[in-house]
């Protein structure tokens, strides 16, 4: 259900939120917490980011970035994706305290109960706000499943369970063997 407007929480209502060391994101004005992620939510999130890092170093092409990094939306859509990814030439919506803009990739990695707010919240405003790719991955079925903007939603490119490579990293074909890797797989 929709906030009311005049019900709706700010980034200076977020800013007062409590340092719990839980996630704390504001959606539309409306705040949602979720827990530390599971061991291995963790475990994936470590090994696409060695691999993006890496590329993007070798490369000199951006920046990426992991939870907790606030991305400011908007005054009231603030999110810790995550992982994200901005190009070099875009540096420029990196601030001291948070991102100012859509990055041009957000990963979100499924945890139980927060599938909808994953699947269709934050898919709708990522692809609102210009998000240019958005990667969900399903550790537990051992699968992505990449969306690609085509005007204002995301169409899905692909469901990947070998390999799969992207617009935004030229040349780079990344092995799902390489992410689900690792304690419990």
């Amino acid at each position: 259900m929709p906030v009311p407007e005049e019900l709706k929480l700010t980034y200076e209502d977020y800013l007062n939120l409590p340092d719990d060391g839980k996630r704390h994101e504001i959606i539309d004005g409306e705040h949602y917490m979720t827990p530390a992620p599971q061991t291995r939510h963790q475990i994936v999130l470590v090994n696409l980011t060695r691999i993006l890092s890496d590329y993007t170093v070798d490369n000199d092409s951006g920046y990426v970035m992991v939870a907790p990094t606030d991305v400011l939306l908007s005054e009231t859509t603030i999110v810790q994706p995550d992982l994200l990814f901005i190009p070099k030439e875009r540096e420029d919506i990196i601030k001291k305290n948070f991102i100012e803009g859509a990055p041009d990739l957000i990963v979100e990695i499924l945890s139980p109960g927060r599938e909808k707010l994953d699947r269709v919240t934050k898919m709708k405003h990522y692809a609102a706000f210009g998000v240019r790719e958005y990667w969900l991955i399903d550790h537990e079925a051992r699968i992505l499943e990449q969306y690609v903007l085509k005007g204002q939603l995301f169409q899905r490119a692909g469901v990947f369970t070998d390999d799969f490579s992207s617009l935004l990293f030229p040349g780079l074909t990344i092995s799902l063997s390489n992410i689900f890797k690792g304690p419990g797989f």
